[in-house]
């Protein structure tokens, strides 16, 4: 038979209560059911008992024996001789009855920010428990993060519940002394619950087992710090269900029972900005500029705030501004985060140092770290990675999930991982340490080859190759051979590559390629944004003798002007590459320079000197047999047209481009002209119009172009607006402007915000229609369209569909 207080406990647990959930249901106090399961109080009253069993909800045989059990703890004779039992059984061979219950918790720290809800669901599951195996709960991440801190406030929290003692041991699993053995481990474990080991005993398993013996029916708690690895906790996890462990780690550990892991992360801005208030104290107000920069230089990583705070207290005299500006620069950045005894960058490199001294595996992935410290950006794909590394995708793939198991890297979706800002500054150290010069630019050549490679499998999208340059030889180093996945691809790592190409401008013609491949990228993702920038960049280092990539560089670099409303300096960009051009002897460079300078004049409203180009630029084209470039300048030659008047006109060179790109299998080009003539048609055949415009965000869809199927969904919109029908075409719009991204220049919203005015006027929403246009005249000015803007104010309310399409 089971003490009454054992009883208790475990009647209590099977119901899987909590004492305070219990003491409600009882209307009992907290306090006294857990003086009764401890033992502190050992006769229970007759009314306590009665209200337990009620609360309980014990069928007759429970009840008798825990009635029985109750009466037995009422008689002092009895109960003095069973606590003789118990302590005999525990103390074991080494005859430790009596000790006391260890009570070895470091003290608690004084400030925790940002923890609560993980604080609180720790707590409360360590609190309950697990029926007939014990509480195991492992904090893991990164060194810095702040999990012993948590942990110790946890333990703290649940000392109450575990009355036989609460045992706490740094196990200095990246310690530069290297972790604390099993043996040793267990040996303290086992004295601290007062048994004996006897000096020299190497057998893990028999000092294991003698643990488990001593632990069992005993409510502790087992803290275990900074784990190395599960083979290290391992021997000290207990088997019953009355222990609880609390661990933490740099990664994930497996163990003989179930360890329910928490990821512990970097503050958020508001936290971090929390603590280092807190840290610092008053002066914290005196320059809240400075702050946010100190903030930011941390990442949100505790250690480093609780660091630079410590030096900022001992630093009186110095102005935070002073202390911002040397942590802004970054190859200081990790001498300014130590202080006596405590430096962010050995606590970061003892996970690297693990690693050395792991198997092949763990040594490849410390290897890596140290590689990917070198890249521009802290955001890494799989493809980049294996490029940069100069290994298989597969093998890049299982050495990056190595780097996220030990806290060096966090997943941040589908084939891309993320390098603490702390954590890449020290990989970077490392690198410059171990690797020349010329090694650490090998490698950033490899990573820029594969980005180039991808670039122009994704630029057949969008355009035909030029001549004069070799594609086959530039695709090779493509780790895709598909156009749309490479263009993911490109999508995916964009940032990294946008500081990839400012990191290494001196790759002249390298970076020159790179921006040409992107064209597709450029016109088809972000409507332009980042285009002129990295343009113009590529032609600062593109050598004078490339002369082809230069006239195609001036070619987009005028297109991505025009997008932009810029359309002076897309003319005079589109006048340098049609000279250079003609001057170094590229026709078909000239044929789409051609095509370039007449659209700029169109969009300029010079009209007659734009219809003379274009129709150059159909002759040079047809000259050259390339019936893609040939199908883009009818597409533009139709546009003139329709703008000067002549919607039949245009209306034909709309057919002869999508016959073009349909003979050629383009599938982009024949939207857009699907696009061209719905919106042309709509003023001839309704019908007909209606079915380009629906076809166009079909083959939109078909070729993944979220820009140009927001396009065709404002002029299919447009269409339901002039055939009377304003809820479908508020529908229609709406979808198109979801597609919008925020992050370019918003190429479309101007014409979707225009014809969800006119849906709303057409079902009475006059407010909202103004409000919509409102919106719409204020893009339109941020684009350099003051024209379209003047005319967009122009409308009046309750505007009719015939001036939707005006501006």
């Amino acid at each position: 038979m089971s003490d009454f207080g054992s009883l208790l406990r475990g009647r209590r647990r099977r119901l899987r209560l909590t004492q305070e959930a219990l003491a409600h249901r009882c209307g009992l106090s907290v306090e006294g059911i857990s003086m009764l399961e401890r033992g502190v109080r050992t006769q229970p009253r007759a009314d306590t008992v009665n209200l337990l069993v009620s609360g309980l909800e014990l069928d007759p045989d429970a009840e008798r024996e825990f009635r029985s059990a109750a009466q037995r703890a009422r008689t002092p004779t009895s109960g003095a001789r069973r606590a003789s039992e118990q302590d005999a059984h525990v103390a074991g061979a080494d005859g430790a009855a009596g000790a006391a219950p260890p009570r070895q918790l470091p003290a608690a720290p004084g400030v925790l920010i940002g923890r609560d809800d993980l604080r609180s669901a720790v707590v409360s599951s360590l609190r309950r428990g697990t029926p007939g195996t014990p509480a195991i709960h492992c904090l893991v991440g990164m060194g810095g993060v702040g999990k012993s801190a948590l942990a110790m406030r946890i333990a703290h929290d649940l000392a109450p519940d575990f009355p036989d003692g609460q045992i706490f041991i740094d196990l200095k699993g990246h310690s530069s002394g290297g972790p604390v053995s099993a043996v040793a481990a267990l040996t303290f474990v086992i004295g601290s619950l007062g048994g004996r080991v006897d000096e020299g005993v190497a057998d893990v398993a028999e000092a294991a087992a003698y643990y488990r013996s001593l632990i069992s029916r005993r409510r502790v708690l087992l803290v275990l710090d900074n784990a190395a690895d599960s083979s290290q906790i391992g021997p000290l996890l207990p088997g019953s269900e009355e222990a609880a462990v609390l661990l933490t780690s740099r990664q994930v550990l497996s163990g003989p029972g179930d360890i329910e892991s928490h990821h512990v992360g970097v503050l958020d801005e508001d936290a971090a900005r929390s603590l280092f208030s807190a840290t610092v104290g008053p002066r914290a107000d005196d320059d809240k500029a400075a702050v946010q920069a100190i903030v930011a230089a941390c990442a949100g990583l505790p250690l480093a705030l609780r660091v630079v705070g410590s030096r900022i207290r001992t630093l009186g005299g110095w102005p935070l501004s002073h202390i911002a500006g040397r942590l802004h620069v970054e190859q200081h950045r990790l001498d300014e985060l130590s202080s006596t005894g405590i430096s962010v960058n050995e606590t970061l490199a003892g996970s690297v140092g693990q690693l050395d001294g792991g198997d092949t595996n763990d040594r490849a992935a410390a290897r890596a770290l140290r590689l990917l410290g070198l890249l521009p950006h802290n955001v890494v794909s799989v493809h980049a990675a294996a490029a940069l590394l100069d290994v298989a995708e597969r093998n890049a793939e299982r050495i990056l999930h190595r780097l996220v198991e030990v806290s060096l890297l966090e997943p941040v979706g589908e084939w891309q991982f993320r390098v603490h800002d702390l954590v890449q500054a020290m990989a970077r150290e490392q690198a410059r340490a171990v690797w020349s010069a010329q090694e650490q630019s090998a490698a950033l050549d490899r990573l820029l080859g594969m980005y180039v490679g991808a670039a122009w499998v994704s630029r057949v999208l969008t355009r035909s190759a030029p001549a004069g340059i070799d594609t086959a030889d530039i695709v090779v180093a493509s780790p895709l051979d598909d156009p749309v996945e490479s263009l993911d691809l490109i999508v995916r790592d964009s940032e990294q590559i946008h500081s990839l190409i400012d990191l290494m401008s001196d790759r002249g013609l390298e970076v020159a390629r790179l921006v040409l491949g992107m064209v597709t990228y450029f016109v088809t993702r972000v409507d332009t944004f980042g285009w002129p920038e990295a343009v113009e960049s590529a032609l600062r280092g593109a050598p004078e003798d490339a002369v082809v990539e230069r006239a195609w560089l001036m070619q987009d670099l005028a297109l991505g002007l025009s997008g932009r409303g810029q359309h002076e300096g897309a003319l005079h960009w589109a006048y340098q590459s049609l000279s250079l051009a003609r001057d170094s002897g590229q026709p078909g460079a000239e044929a789409a320079a051609c095509t370039t300078v007449a659209l700029a004049l169109r969009r300029l409203g010079r009209l007659s000197s734009a219809a003379s180009v274009s129709r150059r630029s159909i002759a040079l084209c047809e000259a050259q047999a390339d019936d893609r470039m040939t199908a883009s300048a009818w597409r533009d030659h139709g546009l003139l047209l329709q703008q000067r008047g002549d919607v039949v006109g245009g209306v034909h060179a709309q057919r002869r481009a999508l016959e073009l790109y349909t003979k050629v299998g383009v599938t982009r080009g024949a939207a857009m002209a699907h696009i061209n003539l719905g919106a042309m048609l709509r003023e001839l055949d309704m019908v007909q119009a209606r079915q380009h415009l629906e076809r166009a965000v079909a083959a939109s869809r078909d070729v993944g172009d979220a820009a140009l199927e927001s396009e065709a969904l404002a002029e299919l919109g447009g269409w339901h607006v002039m055939n009377g029908d304003p809820s479908g075409a508020l529908r229609i719009l709406n979808d198109g402007l979801a597609l919008v991204d925020d992050r370019g220049p918003r190429r479309e919203e101007v014409g979707l915000r225009l014809r969800i005015a006119a849906a709303l006027d057409g079902l009475g929403r006059h407010q909202e229609a103004a409000q919509e246009r409102v919106v719409a005249a204020r893009l339109a000015e941020t684009r350099g369209e003051l024209e379209r803007a003047a005319l967009i104010r122009s409308i009046r309310p309750n505007a009719g569909a015939d001036e939707v399409a005006t501006p």
